[in-house]
């Protein structure tokens, strides 16, 4: 960049800052970025009998903002959506007010352990990465993309159905709904009432241990186990179509993964093939799996062994999908596994 464009480009920056598109108002004069914040956190409970309490708790929380390495830049693209974008400077705090209420017990002779928790959640100006090199820049930034709500309730419990076996689970049903958009994020981020990034609707497990006798001080057990988890979305911006564009040009083939379409047309922000057709809007979809665990051992009380076989089944689940480069990334768990664990205590 010559020093004309360089000097240029200074005051239009300096211009933003003025006219309140890009906010400074958080940096010091020598530029650090400083928040400071006052967090409550309350909490009741009541003993209602020895074995059953409940309670109820209010606690905020905050994540401070996040400085952008290319905050000011001018996006690449100054048409449609982009017309006179410019990377802001870094993310404001987002804020959290949640809410619960549950009770933990012991019922049945403390045969039954069971605890429930049900909560609300608002979050304020929710932080969000974005990675767009057609439109914006080459580096990843932060940017707010609006408010959201959780509600959800959550449970587990321990049954001793007899002398010999422990059965124990739990679960999760969540509610995300996102309930505002940042104006500069209209037809990007999904639309409001859209489901947040990487939450199942529902999620449990459920275990079982049985324990035998074998001889002396040694004894014989057998577990198993097996685990849900719905289907969660990736990423807080609709750029599945884009992403598995650019995946076809690099590969030859697809991502195989499946998206789920939010939006006709990419909304005002003009991202388009080398054949000038409009991408649609989605995110990909990290889809539900069942996730099974056996273990045999002995034991005693100085010394464990076990034979353990984890992902029975041998289901390859896709437990994150990075969207914040040029082709999705994938994360997923371990094969099967099938293996020896051998401990011993000293004291």
């Amino acid at each position: 960049m010559s020093p004309e464009a360089a000097a240029a480009e200074t005051a239009a920056v300096q211009t933003s800052i003025a006219s309140g598109q890009l906010d400074t108002s958080l940096l010091d004069s020598d530029g650090t970025l400083t928040v400071d914040d006052t967090i409550i956190k309350a909490s009741l409970a009541w003993q209602v009998s020895s074995d059953v309490m409940v309670f109820a708790s209010y606690s905020e929380g905050f994540r401070p903002p996040v400085t952008n390495r290319v905050g000011g830049g001018l996006a690449k693209n100054q048409e449609g959506a982009f017309d006179g974008f410019r990377i802001p400077v870094y993310s404001t705090t987002d804020s959290l007010d949640n809410i619960e209420i549950g009770f933990k017990s012991t019922l049945f002779e403390q045969t039954l352990r069971l605890n429930a928790t049900a909560y609300y959640s608002k979050i304020s100006d929710l932080q969000t990465s974005r990675f767009d090199p057609t439109n914006i820049s080459f580096l990843v930034f932060t940017d707010n993309v609006g408010d959201a709500e959780i509600k959800g309730i959550d449970g587990d419990f321990t049954w001793v159905a007899t002398d010999n076996l422990v059965i124990s689970g739990a679960f999760s049903f969540i509610d995300t709904e996102l309930t505002s958009v940042n104006g500069e994020l209209a037809g990007i981020a999904p639309a409001v009432g859209s489901r947040l990034p990487y939450s199942a609707e529902f999620s449990g497990n459920l275990q079982a241990e049985y324990f035998y006798h074998i001889a002396n001080d040694m004894t014989g057990y057998i577990n198993g186990s097996i685990s849900y988890t719905g289907e969660r979305l990736a990423s807080m911006t609709m750029d599945a179509y884009v992403l598995e564009d650019t995946t076809n040009l690099v590969y030859g083939t697809g991502s195989g993964l499946s998206i789920q379409k939010e939006a006709d047309v990419y909304s005002g922000v003009n991202y388009q093939d080398s054949n000038g057709q409009t991408f649609a809007g989605g995110r990909y979809v990290q889809d539900s799996y069942i996730l099974a665990n056996l273990s045999f051992g002995v034991t005693n009380d100085e010394w464990k062994a076990e034979l353990f076989i984890d992902n029975v089944t041998d289901e390859s689940a896709i437990l994150y999908i990075d969207t914040q480069q040029f082709t999705p990334k994938v994360v997923t768990n371990r094969p099967r596994t099938i293996g020896f664990r051998f401990s011993y205590d000293f004291y």
